[in-house]
């Protein structure tokens, strides 16, 4: 396995939110000042910004054209793209304040 792949942590997206087999990788490690970062957050551009900085690839489509979205990854305009009711949260909620259960080693 290489370091990229060990410092990317991979989500499945549901299906009803983004569509059949759309995932999304964030960086794995994250300290503790930058997880307190986003609860911290006042602005729909600070959320943005903390989520292009730790979002780093997927293969999400635009919801309303089918057309592929561009990488999140340092480019918080394309996170405008996104359902600002269902898919942000989810991104937010799952990515960055769900505990996951990884297997004992990892």
């Amino acid at each position: 396995m290489s370091k990229e792949e060990l410092e990317l942590r991979w989500f499945d997206c549901p299906e009803e939110l983004f569509g059949a087999g759309k995932r999304v990788a964030r960086k794995r490690f994250i300290k503790v000042r930058e997880r307190a970062r986003l609860f911290g957050v006042r602005s729909s551009e600070e959320v943005v910004a903390f989520l292009a900085e730790y979002v780093v690839e997927w293969n999400l489509d635009d919801f309303e054209t089918g057309e592929p979205l561009d990488q999140p990854v340092g480019n918080p305009e394309v996170f405008s793209e996104l359902d600002v009711f269902e898919q942000v949260p989810w991104l937010i909620r799952v990515l960055f304040r769900q505990s996951p259960d990884f297997p004992k080693g990892r």
